[in-house]
């Protein structure tokens, strides 16, 4: 039904009531039924889908918390080196990781345990003479190397001669040239004395070793202590240390295993030591928080977390090895040869914040001097007073 119809119906009815109304006084009042037809209504509910991005914000898992855990026999010691060892001939191992794994092969006539003092090793007495020129050194008796043929003070005598030896290149050799100066040695390591025997280290006897200095020097007992002590072997497969060479695979591992003729054997509790050549220090780090190192490198970003952590910390282990990180300026050449330029270089360094800021590892210290700490002739923090960091003095051209 039309709205039209509904309304024409609505006026048609108040017509009507309009004229009853008119006639009541005339007439008797006259009842009117009116029927108005209403429009039905309806409430229509319209539903349409509606595409409805839901964002699930998931709850952070934090972090796990180290736990220990080491995955190696009790009676393993897996440990990275950063590569391969360049040589395991006990006269030409120089580099830090090559006299590593060689004096685990090897053992010299004493040993350095983080005293001043020398340990003996295969030395078991040492006498100096009046003038404090002539060091004699009487080995352990039943000495021997791993194929158990006897092992004498000629071999460490052998072992002398070839760090001497220019075609042998040891580059410590001036050692015992300049600074201990044993007689001749100098002479036979520049190539002018072709015989060895005339230098002055010589075997009195299979147990006893005579070495004659030009001069007397205080420190010699403590350089007995250094790889230009370690004997020669008659071959490369013989060593006389507490361990042997059982597998090594460059690039990859080196394996070494107990020497049972080594003369302290019993004392030597680790069985077997596979050395893994791992040379990042971030997997050296992730291979010992899974448990397949026993030993990690530290890497300067995972110093704060490792500081942080308290089971991190406790296993944390700080290893000081004397040395100096130093900044080489060629003296020759413009501008750094003007002396000026360079304290002005040595004034701008702030060796406190590289420390802190850059490598985040605190247990460092600034050097203000070539002689570190530990080392005899260090001279102490306050020895370079003039070059600490003055960025004024750099910008002024001068230090101080």
């Amino acid at each position: 039904m039309s709205w039209k119809r509904i309304c024409w119906g609505l006026y048609l009815a108040l017509l009507v009531l309009a004229a009853a109304a008119c006639s009541r006084s005339a007439a008797e009042p006259i009842e009117v039924v009116v029927t108005v037809p209403v429009a039905e209504t309806r409430v229509v509910e319209v539903v349409r889908e509606v595409e409805v991005t839901v964002v699930v914000t998931a709850t952070p898992e934090p972090t796990p918390a180290y736990a220990p855990l080491l995955n190696a026999p009790a009676d393993t010691l897996v440990y990275p080196l950063s590569g391969d060892p360049a040589t395991l001939d006990p006269q030409q191992a120089s580099d830090e990781t090559s006299q590593l794994v060689v004096q685990q092969l090897y053992e010299g006539l004493y040993n350095l345990r983080g005293g001043d003092a020398p340990v003996a090793a295969a030395a078991q007495d040492l006498a100096t003479s009046p003038d404090g020129a002539v060091y004699t050194v009487t080995l352990r008796s039943g000495l021997t190397w791993s194929d158990g043929s006897p092992l004498t003070a000629q071999h460490y005598v052998d072992g002398v001669c070839r760090v001497l030896a220019p075609e042998v290149g040891n580059p410590a050799y001036y050692l015992l040239t300049d600074v201990a100066s044993i007689v001749n040695a100098r002479s036979y390591a520049s190539g002018d004395l072709a015989d060895c025997a005339q230098v002055g280290v010589r075997a009195a006897d299979d147990l006893t070793l005579v070495i004659t200095l030009e001069r007397p020097a205080a420190f010699f007992s403590r350089l007995l202590a250094a790889p230009l002590f370690w004997p020669a072997a008659p071959a490369a497969s013989l060593t006389n240390g507490p361990y042997l060479l059982a597998e090594q695979a460059p690039g990859n591992h080196l394996t070494l295993t107990r020497n049972p003729r080594y003369w302290n054997a019993g004392q030597v509790s680790i069985e077997r030591i596979e050395f893994r050549i791992v040379p990042d220090l971030a997997a050296q780090l992730a291979l010992y928080e899974r448990g397949d190192l026993a030993v990690s490198g530290l890497p300067a970003a995972d110093t704060p977390r490792v500081q942080a952590d308290p089971a991190w910390a406790s296993e944390l282990r700080l290893l000081l090895q004397p040395g100096v990180s130093y900044l080489a300026l060629n003296a020759q050449a413009a501008p750094t040869n003007d002396i000026n330029v360079r304290r002005a270089i040595a004034s701008a360094l702030d060796r406190q914040y590289l420390i802190e800021q850059v490598l985040q590892q605190p247990w460092h210290w600034p050097a203000y001097a070539l002689i570190p700490p530990q080392i005899p002739g260090y001279a102490g923090n306050g020895a370079g007073d003039a070059y600490r960091f003055d960025p004024e003095a750099a910008r002024q051209g001068k230090a101080g």
